[in-house]
């Protein structure tokens, strides 16, 4: 499958010479949307502190870029979604104080329009979904009551809007463990939901905490303040939500190992499909077993989805009841589709491409895939 240049962010191009060796981070096209006859792309680099953002959009018919949202006060776009034709794009960092409200950008392909909206504090906004005619945002907080929410600064936290967001409240929440936090003290704190997925009618959710104690598998490093790479633990449950019944747990059994969580979960028939465990797109793995980590809502158990390519997984993107993948090998990227989660066939190999492949967004027959290099390529799939 060949492909051609069909836009460039030119926000995403336009890397300032100080950002130097993550440039190449901070200009790739990290994920891809499609939505009233548009593309929209996601760039910044949450990790150096970059922004503002904007949240642009590319004509499919033109290629024409136009800022819907311009001058979002975040650091990165790093997930959209796409609820009810509409598009948001979550604050991964807001660019304001931990109390002041931070949402998203959203585009309403109803007015044509692209706006900001900012009426809930929060520390992180890492992922949206919608539900029976619900919104949630996922992410972490500053703490509000830490006598009804334990004595960490800032948590983990779900929050949800019934009216169409324009307010929210407290639905979940999860906080790191105190003791890890004494023992390395100064290192922040890193509570937070970094993905929901819906499926079957029900959210399926988890928190990412340091805790004292947990799965070995689930053991994590990260650099302390102090200059050491130190040793902390993730919890193992996810949690779910039904309509008109509220928040349960589901203990999954065997766990994703490797990293600590995954930056992007897709629904995939009765599956919860993992693309990235890392902003670098790094694979996430069950029990060190190679291949796409999966979560079986009928099961209630992880699993890995094996195939060819299918350890390389950069990014998932759905259209209709179809999931698309986009893998990456020694040659040159691959796309593979699937109704169902399990079964993946590969679709194309792809050409012509100039840089990483990073992200990938389907539309019928169109395929686009971003890149590394601020670049967004077309191509059309073969039958």
């Amino acid at each position: 499958m060949k492909a051609s240049l069909f836009a460039t962010n030119s926000d995403a191009k336009a890397v300032p010479s100080w950002v130097g060796t993550q440039s190449t981070f901070h200009s790739g096209i990290h994920d891809l949307a499609v939505a009233d006859g548009k593309v929209f792309a996601g760039y910044g680099d949450y990790n150096i502190n970059t922004g503002p953002v904007s949240l642009n959009s590319y004509s499919i018919a033109t290629g024409a870029e136009k800022r819907e949202v311009t001058g979002m006060p975040a650091e990165e776009i790093h997930t959209l979604r796409v609820w009810d034709g509409n598009v948001y794009a979550p604050n991964m960092d807001p660019r304001v104080s931990w109390t002041s409200p931070a949402n998203y950008g959203l585009y309403d392909s109803a007015t044509h329009l692209g706006s900001y909206v900012a009426n809930t504090p929060f520390v992180h906004v890492f992922d949206s979904a919608e539900l029976g005619g619900e919104l949630f945002l996922a992410g972490s907080i500053q703490n509000p009551d830490k006598a009804e929410y334990g004595p960490t600064n800032t948590i983990a936290a779900i929050k949800k809007s019934v009216d169409g967001g324009a307010t929210w409240t407290i639905e979940r929440t999860a906080a790191d463990d105190p003791t890890v936090l004494a023992t390395y003290p100064g290192d922040g704190e890193y509570a937070r939901y970094y993905w929901m997925s819906v499926v079957g009618g029900k959210l399926y959710t988890r928190a990412s905490t340091m805790s004292a104690t947990g799965a070995a598998s689930l053991a994590f490093q990260y650099p302390g303040k102090d200059g050491v790479q130190h040793t902390a633990y993730n919890n193992t449950g996810l949690d779910v939500y039904t309509p008109g019944s509220g928040w349960s747990t589901v203990d999954p059994g065997p766990v994703i190992a490797t990293l600590p969580h995954p930056y992007h979960a897709d629904a995939v028939g009765s599956k919860i499909v993992f693309s990235k465990s890392t902003l670098r797109g790094d694979v996430v793995s069950v029990n060190g077993s190679a291949g796409l980590a999966a979560f079986d809502t009928t099961t209630g158990k992880y699993t890995t989805i094996s195939g060819p390519g299918l350890s390389a997984v950069l990014d998932t993107y759905q259209d209709g009841g179809t999931t698309y993948m986009l893998a990456n090998s020694l040659t040159a990227p691959a796309v593979y589709s699937s109704t169902d989660g399990s079964t993946w066939t590969k679709r194309a190999d792809v050409s012509g491409i100039t840089g990483n492949a990073e992200s990938i967004a389907v539309s019928g027959s169109t395929v686009f895939i971003g890149t590394g290099a601020a670049a967004i390529y077309k191509a059309t799939l073969p039958n």
